[in-house]
């Protein structure tokens, strides 16, 4: 049975479907309780309506579930509803291993890694006594991220045919033409004595005898997936099932296809995979593990030919000495490769902790989240007081004396047995300090208003208030001022750095809900009263046992490296985390971004914008069908998205607070958003057609000009152009065959009345001439043709009353004369955007949905307008407004929308995200 998009399945609505064989239909879908992305593989009917295949289906699921290691595609459960029977399973982006080898050969080094962590996976599974009996390129995905996803483990098992099948004796087996490839063959599909299962090309040969199997037939495969890797080819292939078959069974793969890079101790533990007897076969996939890492890598010393020989011996005494230096060498080598390699980094795992039905958090102005030093547990506050939870718990648990007292700003011991707190209802105001099991509270030190404070590894309590910060002892006493500000300052959440003297944190004298955003990291000696300023703009500044400084500007984390040593930043702060909530208290009273890092590098965070500020919107794809899938973005004031010419990334405007800055996004959504421009307010982006800059206007030199920023951020950005007077420049659209930039240069004037004229800026001469001759018109919305031999434009003709008519032309670069109009003056054509193949105008009529009309060039002829289906793009498009959707080249659209991003009840008020070993993607994204 087919699910159509939209429909459910218990708690899954289905997107679409991704994928159908031997082994079932594939569908993307939204579990609509955890607000997550899954895959649902539908049963057959055959397994679904057999109670005693179903039962058997059920006990292998349940082991498969058991599987938890970041290499395998995790089972999250069992879905039985309106008589389908569907596994939800993890959904893995990302093309697979057969479509990377579609391509050709895979350089050694990244098949090496793909490999190891195709032998990480299996091995994890073998520990726990499953094989996966069909592993194959098809079952095997590659993130974006480089990240190696190994599917259907097992699955072909709990999926097999009925019982009864052949027998051990029968080697006549029956099997379905045109299978040698791909799918999973299916008939039968059993892996118990007697039955054959799996792709015919990556089958032991125990499998093609339909024998019994063990974990030897996925070292068979592993060798088969390593070899096509290799050299492009398959180690055993056909015209059919009974040749390949024949080949896995008599043949031998061509060894000579290998790349001369392979090394040789990889080439022979290679040849040991594809043994065909089992027994003469590597046992364990560990050892592939090892080899793939060099672990097993000796030098052997080439003989000098112009020695004399020596007199023979017995062969045992001439080989005892070789074979001894040999083992000797190995083991040494192994030994030192064994100690000395760099550990494996830990996966980055990413979990989301919400709060119970009916719970929210207390905010008070104050943070909300602490994490324990070891990372074991986090604390939040919730409505009824503190609330624990353990990793390893499944509940939260109140901390005794937190109910209704107002405690907030959490600070953890460092031994993680006690926590302090800000209590204004005790006594006027004060810090105290408690065990976290519950029990008598201990005053250390009365505090009226309090502004953060850390726990330091020494036993003592930094804090600040008005006037200064100062330090308590975890026991209590008269506490000491470190620093004193001036009368105009606030200072928040003091640190003390390695060493003692220097204590960092954050300082504003600004007035207003944006305070913090205009706020100064800085670090200051106790001593000396030296003050040195570490970031201007931004807030809550932690500095982390990485060598890193990382700090909150508006909703997004930064971090960049630190020289403790020198006590200065040292590169570039970069975006790693988006969508950190901030403290929404009036004016901004302290600078707390809802945020928390363990020693040991868990990073725990409240998803969301600091507040629902007016016009936000999200980002969605939008389908052939007109069905809309949002990305995973938090919403936000987003205008003019650009793709870039590949389509891997995406150009944005983002208004935060009085700024507007470009934003930059991968479209797989493998890593967080960065901002590219700083300074000044940034719109309008468009893309060069290298995809190696991004232009935009800018403001940051007074005049709105044109200038342009590399892709990756490095450098600074440069000017292309200079507006005279009160005019502003607008980037439109960059050729994708040329090197020319169209924009539009407009008076001073702004809406309906405001007049532009066309432009072209030149990389090779970099000068700028007007295009065409539209004296009287305002042309806007430019966009050059996919071979950049036409540039569509809408343009805006003034009538006498005043009113406007809008109409939209295809006009020749290289004949300024050959100018069509698209379609009537009544249809009021506006927003003219190409397909990618260049043979079609999608539009906007009037205030109407969108349309896409077919174009001829040669001679110029336009279709009839199709309106497009779904009402995925918006409809209410007016031609003043900006243009806010762009197409990728694969036909679908992203566009600026009113929809709630994936897993937008993670980011909603009432969710934790929890992001264990964040160290390992923090040393990646920002290096030292």
């Amino acid at each position: 049975m087919s699910l159509t998009p939209g429909s459910r399945l218990g708690p899954y609505e289905i997107s679409a479907q991704i994928g159908a064989g031997g082994m079932g239909e594939v569908y993307r879908a939204t579990d609509i309780n955890l607000k997550r992305q899954v895959a649902l593989k539908v049963l057959p009917e055959a397994v679904a309506a057999d109670g005693d295949r179903l039962a058997r289906f059920q006990r292998e699921a349940e082991v498969l579930a058991s599987l938890n290691h970041p290499n395998i595609a995790i089972i999250h459960g069992l879905e039985k509803s309106e008589g389908i029977t569907a596994l939800v399973m993890e959904l893995v982006e990302g093309p697979t291993l057969a479509d990377r080898i579609v391509d050709g050969p895979i350089h050694i080094e990244e098949a090496l890694g793909i490999g190891k962590q195709i032998a990480e996976a299996l091995e994890a599974a073998h520990e726990q006594g499953i094989v996966h009996r069909d592993l194959k390129p098809a079952n095997v995905k590659v993130r974006p991220d480089g990240t190696v996803k190994v599917l259907d483990f097992g699955l072909a098992k709990a999926m097999g045919a009925p019982e009864g099948g052949h027998s051990a004796g029968d080697r006549s087996v029956r099997l379905q033409p045109n299978l040698s490839m791909s799918p999973t063959i299916t008939t039968p599909a059993m892996t118990q004595v007697g039955m054959i299962m799996g792709t015919a090309a990556y089958m032991s040969p125990e499998q093609a005898r339909g024998r019994a199997v063990d974990k030897r037939s996925d070292i068979w495969a592993f060798g088969c997936v390593l070899f096509e890797m290799l050299t492009g080819t398959r180690a055993f292939d056909g015209d059919d099932v009974s040749e390949t078959l024949a080949s896995v069974l008599a043949r031998e793969p061509d060894w000579n296809r290998l790349p001369s890079d392979v090394p040789a101790v990889l080439t022979i533990y290679l040849r040991r995979c594809l043994q065909k007897n089992p027994k003469a076969r590597i046992a364990d996939v560990q050892d592939l593990r090892l080899a793939l890492t060099g672990a097993f890598d000796v030098a052997v010393p080439t003989r000098d030919t112009a020695t004399p020989r020596e007199p023979r011996r017995p062969l045992w005494s001439r080989a005892l000495p070789l074979v001894t230096t040999v083992l000797l060498l190995a083991v040494a080598a192994a030994s030192a490769v064994w100690f000395m390699r760099p550990a494996d980094p830990r996966p980055v795992m990413r979990s989301i902790h919400l709060l119970p039905e009916g719970r929210t958090f207390r905010e008070l102005g104050a943070q909300v989240v602490a994490i324990a030093p070891d990372g074991g547990y986090f604390i939040y506050s919730g409505t009824g007081g503190l609330y624990v939870r353990s990793m390893d718990a499944l509940e939260d648990r109140l901390i005794p004396g937190t109910t209704d007292s107002g405690s907030r700003d959490v600070m953890v011991s460092p031994d993680g047995q006690s926590v302090a707190v800000f209590q204004p209802s005790f006594g006027g105001g004060a810090l105290i300090r408690m065990p976290l099991a519950g029990g008598a509270k201990v005053k250390l030190t009365d505090v009226s208003v309090a502004l953060g404070g850390t726990w330091g590894e020494d036993g003592s309590i930094l804090y600040s208030q008005s006037g200064g910060i100062w330090e308590v002892s975890e026991n209590g006493g008269t506490p000491r001022r470190l620093i004193t500000l001036k009368s105009d300052e606030l200072a928040f959440r003091p640190q003390r750095l390695p060493g003692d003297d220097w204590i960092l944190f954050t300082v504003t004298r600004a007035l207003g809900g944006s305070r913090w955003d205009m706020a100064d990291i800085v670090v200051e000696s106790v001593g000396t009263g030296e003050r040195r300023i570490l970031r201007q703009g931004g807030s809550d500044g932690r500095y982390l046992p990485t060598g890193h400084l990382v700090y909150a500007y508006q909703d997004v984390l930064f971090a960049a490296a630190f020289d403790l040593d020198r006590l200065e930043v040292t590169g570039e702060a970069v975006p790693v985390v988006q969508g950190v909530r901030r403290v929404d208290a009036p004016g901004g009273n302290t600078g707390a971004a809802f945020f928390g890092v363990s020693t040991n590098g868990t990073l725990v965070y409240v998803p969301g914008t600091s507040s629902a500020s007016a016009g936000s919107t999200g980002l969605a794809w939008v389908a052939a069908d007109g069905r809309r899938t949002p990305l995973n973005l938090s919403q936000g004031r987003y205008a003019h998205p650009r793709l870039s010419p590949d389509g891997k990334w995406l150009a944005v405007e983002l208004q935060s607070g009085a700024t507007v800055d470009i934003w930059i996004y991968e479209t797989s959504g493998a890593t967080e958003m960065r901002r590219l421009t700083n300074g000044g307010n940034n719109r309008y982006p468009v893309w060069s057609r290298d995809g190696g800059y991004v232009a935009f206007q800018s403001d940051r030199e007074g005049n709105p000009g044109i200038f342009r920023q590399k892709f990756d951020g490095k450098g600074s950005a440069e000017r292309l152009t200079t507006p005279d007077g009160k005019r502003s420049h607008v980037p439109e659209d960059w050729s994708p065959k040329e090197d020319l930039l169209a924009f539009s240069v407009i008076d001073g004037t702004t809406g309906p009345t405001a007049h532009s004229e066309l432009w072209l800026w030149s990389q090779s001469d970099r000068k700028a001439t007007r295009f065409g001759t539209m004296q009287s018109a305002s042309p806007f919305d430019a966009v050059f043709s996919p071979d950049g031999r036409w540039l569509a434009y809408s343009q805006r003709l003034l009538a006498v009353t005043g009113a406007s008519n809008v109409l939209t032309y295809v006009h020749s670069i290289a004949s300024p004369e050959d100018r069509f109009q698209v379609g009537r003056d009544e249809d009021q054509v506006h927003h003219p955007l190409w397909s990618p193949n260049g043979r079609q105008l999608i539009y906007f009529p009037g205030g109407g949905a969108a349309v896409a009309v077919d174009v001829r060039t040669e001679p110029v002829a336009f279709g009839r307008p199709t309106a497009l289906p779904g009402d995925g793009l918006p409809v209410n498009v007016s031609p003043g407004t900006l243009l806010n959707h762009d197409v990728h080249p694969d036909g679908r659209f992203v566009t600026v929308a009113d929809v709630e991003p994936p897993n937008a009840g993670a980011r909603n008020r009432n969710a934790i995200v929890i992001v264990q070993n964040w160290f390992e993607e923090l040393k990646r994204r920002v290096p030292r």
